[in-house]
């Protein structure tokens, strides 16, 4: 990520919106099909990024 950042900041910031919209969908389908609602869903995201740093 910090290499396609020096190379292609353009193409950097992309990605990171291109994730965004994919994690969203995904938060939706998880809802949709009952798995989980978006507030656990972000939640657990949550958790596991803060576990993830901390570790």
């Amino acid at each position: 990520m910090v290499r396609l950042f020096h190379d292609d900041e353009e193409a950097y910031y992309d990605l990171i919106v291109d994730l965004g919209s994919y994690i969203a969908v995904c938060i939706g389908m998880l809802h949709q099909l009952g798995i989980s609602s978006p507030e656990q869903t972000l939640d657990d995201l949550t958790g596991m990024l803060h576990g993830f740093y901390t570790a």
